[in-house]
């Protein structure tokens, strides 16, 4: 079991991982076979973990509608579910910007129809949509067949704007919230969010939060956000370019909100001899392509079937009873087989069967008496569901078109976003530092030096790059608003951040500040990050002295 959960064997052989690790049933009736005399001591516990199972369970079983599928330029797929409108919470949110969900796909194939993957959520309840937005890298069987599905149906014809029959359904099962259980991230004035490659996904939640709050007139939130992005290719920063800021906060800069963003393409420089900095166009046309996947018509006034909110994070109140209804109905039972089989506790009984009686006392507790309060709550929620749709009702759709099955679905070929033209490397000259540069300046780049664009000007960051080299060596910093990007701040060609320098102009720049470090990436990112931040605090220093606090961000299984 130890073995199958190592990396390099969960990610190949997942199936594997999956299945041995529900061997824990056995273990678990071995267990009780040997403590069924004490196992008073532990019978809480596991009823806790049985009502959490039987909650899962229930919550899997759920349908859930996939509103659409997309395959972006880098070959991420960008999946929306349904996510239901939000019930009478008492004013909390069910879940938080750095939540994770398992997602399954059922109709994927028949050996990928009973796994579950963990994946972090690019949405946040903040946003006031009905739906819950993931970002998936192919990296794996199961994420490889899901895309290449996609691909290969949208490939059926050539571009003509014809639509095609998706070889699988939109449904999904979903499982979660998991994770943090506060947006502790909204405590620091200062938030530093250094990503690389796909773990960016968490970082566009935890940005929109922000700036969904920003929009809402909220008070206490980040002023200052330095995002430092690290990816192989041009193309890779399509998942952080999917989120607009000025989309959500026209103008954020002039409502106290900073955001800089360092993005670093490490595994392509410039080309001297074209005299253009690299652009994500560099692909062949037929691979050059967004595909986009949806459900055509639905009926009228259709109702897309959204995330249960039948949870172990769900209401406190429904969550009390069912654990309390459990327990009471285990030792119910457990007291009605000591007095009608057991009957003394001198009778000779074998300790087997007795580990048998508890193991069905347990689980019929939590079904039967737990499950009583899952079906009330059940419909309660669906009662409230239904005065919300009543509230808000849906567009109705013409008679012609609710006549069609709900998913006639169809799969669409369509040109990715292109990105602005690019910018002749002439442009891009090696200024000194002590030279002016002006704010309609599209391009910049600077020996010793990083020059941000921030609040509409120029801002000069002294950084010293020792492993930056010059222009010559085909290394080049454009700015990532010429480069098409809806971000502020600098692209970087050829080159890896120096995280010691970069650190060192944050102690510089912020003074007594608690600044908040999260590092959504690989291991040797997330040692090299965590010992900058331990060099760079000092606790017992002078009253300026910042604290760098850091925060490792899972974004996969």
């Amino acid at each position: 079991m130890w073995v199958s959960a190592l990396s390099f064997f969960r990610r190949r052989w997942y199936e594997l991982f999956f299945g041995v690790h529900h061997l824990y049933i056995i273990f678990f009736l071995f267990f009780l076979y040997h403590v069924i005399r004490t196992v008073h001591f532990i019978v809480i516990p596991c009823l806790l973990f049985m009502v959490d199972r039987f909650l899962r369970m229930v919550q899997s079983q759920h349908s859930v509608d996939v509103l659409s599928a997309k395959i972006l330029e880098s070959g991420c797929l960008h999946l929306r579910i349904a996510g239901g409108k939000e019930s009478n919470t008492g004013g909390r949110e069910w879940y938080h910007a750095l939540s994770s969900w398992y997602l399954r796909i059922p109709s994927l194939s028949i050996l990928m129809r009973f796994q579950w993957h963990l994946f972090s959520a690019t949405s946040t309840p903040m946003d006031g949509r009905e739906e819950l937005s993931f970002m998936i890298k192919p990296l794996g069987k199961w994420t490889s067949n899901l895309k290449d599905q996609l691909f290969r149906s949208a490939q059926v014809h050539d571009i003509s704007g014809l639509t095609y029959q998706c070889p699988f359904s939109l449904k999904a099962g979903v499982e979660g919230p998991y994770g943090y259980e506060s947006d502790f991230f909204l405590e620091y004035n200062v938030l530093v969010l250094i990503c690389g490659g796909i773990g960016v996904t968490p970082f566009l939640a935890i940005l929109s939060d922000v700036l969904h709050r920003k929009q809402k007139g909220q008070r206490v939130l980040p002023s200052q956000i330095h995002v430092y992005h690290c990816v192989k290719k041009p193309e890779e920063l399509c998942v952080l370019n999917s989120l607009d800021p000025n989309g959500i906060v026209p103008e954020y800069q002039r409502h106290g909100l900073e955001i800089e963003v360092c993005a670093y393409v490490t595994r392509q420089i410039i080309d001297t001899n074209a005299h253009k900095c690299p652009s994500s166009q560099t692909r062949k046309t037929p691979n050059n392509k967004e595909i986009a996947y949806s459900p055509t018509t639905l009926p009228t006034r259709y109702k897309p079937h959204a995330v249960s909110r039948i949870s172990s994070k769900g209401e406190p109140v429904w969550l009390a009873c069912i654990v309390i209804a459990s327990i009471t109905g285990y030792y119910i039972l457990w007291g009605l087989s000591n007095v009608f089989l057991i009957k003394t506790p001198k009778a000779s009984f074998p300790n087997y069967n007795r580990a048998h009686l508890v193991l069905v006392s347990m689980i019929l507790g939590t079904v039967v008496f737990g499950g009583f309060f899952v079906l009330i709550w059940h419909l309660w929620l669906k009662q409230q569901q239904i005065q919300l749709h009543c509230s808000h009702p849906l567009p109705s759709i013409s008679s012609t078109d609710s006549e069609r099955t709900a998913y006639d679905s169809f799969l669409s070929m369509s040109t990715c976003s292109t990105l602005q033209e690019n910018v002749p490397l002439s442009s891009i000259a090696n200024h000194p530092i002590s030279s002016s540069i002006t704010s309609e300046a599209p391009i910049e780049v600077q020996h010793g030096s990083t020059p941000i664009k921030m609040n509409g000007k120029l801002k000069e960051i002294m950084i010293q790059m020792d492993r930056m080299e010059n222009h010559k060596n085909g290394i080049a910093t454009c700015s990532l608003t010429a480069h098409g990007s809806p971000w502020n701040g600098s692209l970087h060609f050829g080159c890896r951040p120096c995280w010691d320098d970069i650190f060192t102009h944050l102690g510089k720049l912020y003074q007594a500040q608690d600044i908040g470090v999260l590092v959504s990436g690989s291991t040797s990112m997330r040692q090299d990050v965590a010992e900058q931040c331990r060099k760079h605090t000092n606790i017992i220093g002078t009253a300026s002295s910042n604290v760098f606090h850091y925060h490792s961000i899972s974004f996969d299984l």
